[in-house]
């Protein structure tokens, strides 16, 4: 079975999620932990620092987890 999911509407899709994605993994992490050392932009407790690291960590593994152990072979093409 060939699948063939290039279309206009599916290449602007994948530009923008490709864009998002890109953002999360280079930009996101970093503007974190600058928000972190300016004081306005701190949070007040350090309990939402932690939950926020730890709602990266759990998301992350998530999707990682999701991608390896996929039984279809739709998200293949992402780790080809």
């Amino acid at each position: 079975m060939f699948e063939d999911y290039h279309s206009p509407a599916f290449d602007v899709h994948a530009a923008i999620l490709s864009f998002f994605g890109l953002f999360a993994l280079y930009v996101a992490g970093p503007l974190w932990l600058l928000c972190l050392l300016i004081p306005p932009l701190r949070p007040e407790w350090p309990r939402v620092v932690v939950f926020q690291l730890l709602t990266m960590v759990v998301g992350s593994l998530l999707m990682l987890g999701i991608l390896k152990f996929d039984p279809t072979t739709f998200s293949a093409w992402i780790l080809d």
